[in-house]
């Protein structure tokens, strides 16, 4: 077998051969060729796939600069820094580690190298005191000298890390590094072993970068910043050309300032009004029915506690059921599925490898068939369709005619149904009327407490109302009109107002007549308007002609029940031509 390629691992390891990839690689890249050549005029979506790149690429620029841009900065850190403590670039990095590992930044320790700095100087000018500390640690000035910041840093930790004494090695610690020394505290109770152990792994974890790395961070670093002081200058010299013109506003502004000023005063007092407004829509309409609304729930609190207990008790009664039955029955279902799926594992991922390699195989014949097989014949299909569309075409409107036609003879027929259901209805409704007494005596008591809710909806309603009215006052709108007749034949014609506001043209009551073209009513829910045509028939008077009926009657009964029955009759066959009946 060839050398096997480890691509990635779903359910199982997944191993390419590399000379069977490569012949495969070379056989998709001859068909690709042919089914491009093939498809390439139909699709026209190619330009979207390349914005598709184009904006991935974007977006993987951006994804690039960014890690370029933190790996700057972590190089541009240990430069800066390293020079700031007096370490090596490379001594940095390994203390950097160090001191993490032991929850010490090394940040911190500016101040403490500073100080031991200063006592080396003591030392080195002959001090009492600074010998003393560092004899205490086994330091002498021939140990030191001529050793780098770094070394003599080394050598101190080492030092203490000697003493076994820990208040005098905290003491030593304090003198010779000030508050740094309490910090340190972790790593010099620790050995002399773990800094040389902790140094190695951080070159052995690949932390520790080297010069030319750190020196390509610096570059960049200082040239992102050149480009950023030369945008920031190129951004200030546009400001400069602008600051004229935005000049020539503010002079502007300032010379129309009373006007400006006078503007902003007559805003605030439309504001002003409508806030007032709004306060005493709020004070006169909808106050009173918010505090008639909360009246209603103080009375009818006990029965609405009720109400939410009963709710609130059922739910919790559902979700406990639902966690027994979820307890009893799916979760040992669901262990039981779980455990099986646990022991199965190795047999189900092989499964699923070996399914999905079926699919594949299955997907490549699939498309292969398609590709050489059902594309041309299908090609050939929409070929001959385009050519005898407009024959295709009348056919399908000859079906879609004789489906309307078979549709409309449904609905006449559903129609003649509904007229018999209805018929049979009103009989059975007549003759069991009694049962709609009992059913309304029963449910008295909720309809009463639903009325009482409908009455509280409809003074909202009403405050509304009231409120919209209160706004047309506010915006000018008169709410009511005169009527004004100039003589009697114009006794239906109203004066429009001066404004041409809303005007009130409503006849609850009817009207026989429209006088003219134009005229403005108010309608009513449940009337009707006829047309000219319409209405020449409807001033007839109402003829009944009952001679060829037979009617027998039992009783009183059967006589209320005819006369009903006609006055249905009447009532429907006259809305048709525009008889109110009250």
């Amino acid at each position: 077998m060839a050398a096997g390629i480890n691509i990635f691992t779903l359910l199982g390891s997944i191993l390419v051969d590399s000379d069977q990839a490569n012949k495969s690689i070379s056989k998709t890249e001859k068909n690709a060729e042919s089914l491009g050549s093939k498809l390439g005029k139909g699709i026209g979506t190619a330009a979207k796939f390349g914005a598709g790149l184009a904006a991935g690429a974007a977006v993987g620029a951006a994804a690039l600069f960014g890690v370029a841009k933190k790996s700057a900065d972590a190089t541009d850190r240990i430069d800066k820094m390293s020079q700031k403590l007096g370490l090596s670039r490379k001594g940095f990095q390994e203390w950097d580690y160090v001191l993490s590992q032991n929850g010490i930044s090394i940040d911190s320790m500016q101040g403490g190298l500073k100080t031991l700095t200063n006592k080396f100087d003591d030392l080195s000018n002959g001090s009492k005191g600074a010998t003393e500390q560092f004899e205490a640690i086994g330091l002498s000035m021939e140990d030191l000298k001529g050793k780098s910041q770094e070394e003599i840093f080394a050598m101190t930790i080492e030092g203490l890390q000697g003493l076994e004494d820990e208040t005098k090695r905290a003491a030593i610690a304090n003198d010779l590094l000030g508050r740094s020394g309490s910090e340190l505290a972790p790593l010099l109770n620790a050995g002399a072993e773990s800094v040389e152990a902790l140094k190695k792994n951080a070159n052995d974890l690949g932390l520790v970068l080297g010069d030319s790395a750190i020196d390509s961070g610096v570059l960049f670093t200082d040239t992102m910043d050149n480009i950023k002081r030369s945008l920031a200058a190129a951004a200030t010299g546009i400001g400069a050309e602008l600051m004229p013109m935005v000049q020539v506003l503010l002079d502007w502004v300032m010379a129309h300032m009373p006007e400006i000023q006078n503007f902003i005063k007559i805003a605030f007092a439309v504001i002003r009004k409508a806030v007032s407004l709004a306060i005493d829509i709020f004070r006169d309409y909808l106050l009173p029915v918010l505090t008639d609304l909360f009246e209603w729930i103080k009375e009818n609190m006990p029965e609405i506690k009720e109400f939410i207990k009963t709710t609130f008790e059922n739910i919790v009664l559902f979700v406990k059921l639902a966690i027994l039955v979820f307890k009893e029955y799916l979760l040992p279902i669901l262990v039981t599925l779980f455990n099986w799926i646990s022991e199965n594992m190795p047999t189900i991922k092989k499964t699923f490898k070996t399914v999905f390699d079926a699919i594949v195989v299955l997907v490549e014949t699939v498309w292969e068939i398609f590709s050489k097989v059902l594309l041309p014949i299908l090609k050939v299909i929409f070929e001959w369709v385009s050519d005898n569309w407009p024959t295709i075409q009348k056919v399908f409107e000859t079906v879609f005619k004789a489906i309307g036609v078979v549709i409309d003879l449904a609905i006449e027929g559903f129609q003649k149904t509904l007229e018999i259901f209805t018929a049979v209805f009103n009989f059975v409704r007549d003759v069991f009327s009694g049962i709609g007494e009992l059913i309304k005596s029963a449910f008295d008591g909720v309809i009463g407490f639903i009325d009482g809710i409908v009455d509280k909806f409809n003074k909202v309603k009403d405050a509304i109302s009231g409120a919209i009215n209160k706004v047309k006052e506010f915006v000018g709108v008169d709410k009511d009109v005169k009527y004004e007749p100039d003589n009697p034949d114009d006794f239906y014609k109203p004066k429009r107002p001066s404004n041409n506001s809303y005007f009130d043209g409503s006849h609850a009551d009817g009207l026989a007549y429209v006088p003219y073209d134009g005229y403005v009513a108010e309608l009513h829910k449940g009337e009707r308007v006829l047309t000219a045509e319409e209405n020449k028939g409807s001033g007839r008077s109402i003829v009944n002609d009952f001679s060829n009926m037979t009617m027998v009657v039992r009783e009183e009964a059967d006589i209320k029940r005819i006369a009903r029955e006609l006055f249905n009759l009447q009532k429907s066959n006259d809305r048709g031509l525009g008889f109110a009946w009250y």
